[in-house]
């Protein structure tokens, strides 16, 4: 019966029906009609279907209803099997067909028994909310090797992860076990999984990578390990990643980097190290990352920066360092960042930029340096060449004199500047472009120091 399709009723040679009349041509319509009946109720209870409004045409699903209706599947024209009220993974009927989608989010499963999805052909499981805990088979994806693509087990309370769970799963491309108590990950846990893609483990409890942590993750374009608990990294836990392009390692409790930590992963695009209270950054940390295009190190409590932090990253663009406990910069820092576009100084403790620091970076659009102790800001701090796009001093304690007036030079470039004066000749606190502010001066006084 999985292979029925109620079909509608068209009438042949045009649009309405003639019937015959006669007892036995009654008998006949009768005999359609009540078939037609008994065939549809089979079908309801044999298996969940989903009805297409308006197209008089079903999709049976391979699931079998238990006799209390506690649990319900729909399908749809998407080969989707969507399913609901559910406290343990449904009994699957074989029918041949390859679908594209199972959903079992929000439910009560309780288990992941051995073997239960060995009866249907699914790229995608989603299983996320539910309380699982560790009650996952070993041999669980039994069935699925070559078929499932992608597999979410978030927030699912699972504290142990089976050691031989992937095995063979070779066509995996996104895994999701993010938001549940998983403490360490089985040496070599990822070893036959060569295709995946996405790996989002954020939100748990690990502490300790190593060598065997990644092994087999060649292809990985995606790594999330935000809010574990992390405190040390070798460069060896990325000895398997060279093609990894997005890593994200916020809210850890990573307080140094040591050099060459990032050594084998060159293929980084994005690296997010926010929140982790670093303290301390070697140089060569970032060796290696010619591809790296936007760096995260906003949150920590970074006060130092040393000349050569940066060396290499010859393509990043966006830099974010704000609210960290910066109180003063080199003028080298950013000498090799000649692609920055977006610079995030916001929230530290600078009292001034020095002369030349950001002479490089000629691609430089955005700078924010609101919240820190400036009492002035000289042209010559800027790339010879200034086409910023948006530029914040928002609280700071500028003072708004001669030194200051170049800044009238960027509105006429139609560039958006922030900041108030705190102290001006008006006496009063005035917009930071305001032309009142600099009527006494003729020219700027940048006071440029030779390097």
């Amino acid at each position: 019966m999985l292979g029925w399709r109620a079909q509608p009723v068209v009438p042949s040679g045009g649009s309405t029906a003639s019937f015959p009349t006669g007892s036995g041509s009654i008998f006949r319509v009768f005999f359609v009609a009540v078939t037609c009946y008994s065939l549809a109720a089979v079908a309801a209870t044999s298996a969940s279907r989903d009805p297409v409004p308006g197209s008089g045409y079903y999709y049976p699903c391979p699931v079998e209803l238990r006799a209390n209706h506690s649990n319900y599947c729909d399908c749809n024209a998407l080969s989707e099997i969507v399913c609901y009220n559910l406290d343990q993974i449904p009994t699957f009927i074989r029918d041949g067909n390859v679908y594209t989608g199972l959903y079992m989010e929000h439910q009560a499963i309780r288990q992941v028994s051995q073997a239960v999805f060995f009866d249907i052909k699914v790229k995608k499981i989603t299983m996320n909310f539910n309380p699982i805990g560790d009650r996952i088979s070993v041999n669980a994806l039994s069935g699925l090797e070559r078929i499932l693509e992608e597999l979410q087990l978030g927030q699912c309370a699972i504290r142990t992860l089976p050691e031989s769970l992937l095995v063979a799963m070779n066509q995996l491309k996104i895994l999701h076990l993010w938001g549940n108590d998983i403490e360490e990950i089985p040496d070599d846990f990822f070893a036959n999984t060569n295709q995946l893609r996405e790996l989002s483990l954020w939100g748990n409890a690990i502490g300790k990578l190593n060598a065997h942590t990644f092994a087999g993750l060649w292809q990985l374009r995606k790594l999330d390990l935000d809010r574990n608990r992390i405190s040390n990294l070798n460069k060896n836990v990325f000895r398997h990643l060279g093609n990894l392009e997005a890593l994200h390692l916020g809210e850890n409790r990573i307080n140094t980097l040591n050099s060459d930590t990032f050594v084998y992963a060159k293929g980084l695009k994005l690296l997010n190290l926010d929140n982790n209270g670093l303290a301390y950054i070697y140089d060569g940390a970032f060796g290696g990352l010619r591809s790296l295009k936007v760096l995260g190190l906003q949150h920590n409590k970074l006060n130092y920066l040393s000349d050569e932090m940066f060396t290499g990253l010859r393509n990043l663009s966006i830099l974010w360092l704000q609210h960290n406990e910066l109180e003063y910069m080199w003028a080298k820092n950013f000498d090799n960042l000649k692609r920055l576009q977006e610079l995030h100084l916001s929230y530290n403790r600078l009292t001034g930029l020095p002369d030349r620091l950001l002479r490089s970076c000629s691609e430089l659009a955005h700078l924010f340096v609101d919240h820190n102790a400036l009492s002035t800001l000289k042209k010559c701090s800027l790339p010879r060449k200034i086409r910023l796009k948006t530029l914040s001093l928002l609280a700071n304690p500028i003072t708004c004199d001669c030194r200051l007036s170049w800044i009238l030079e960027l509105q006429k470039k139609r560039t958006t500047v922030w900041g108030n004066c705190l102290h001006t000749p008006l006496k009063t606190v005035t917009a930071i472009t305001d032309r009142e502010n600099y009527g006494q001066c003729t020219h700027s006084v940048e006071e440029c120091t030779r390097q």
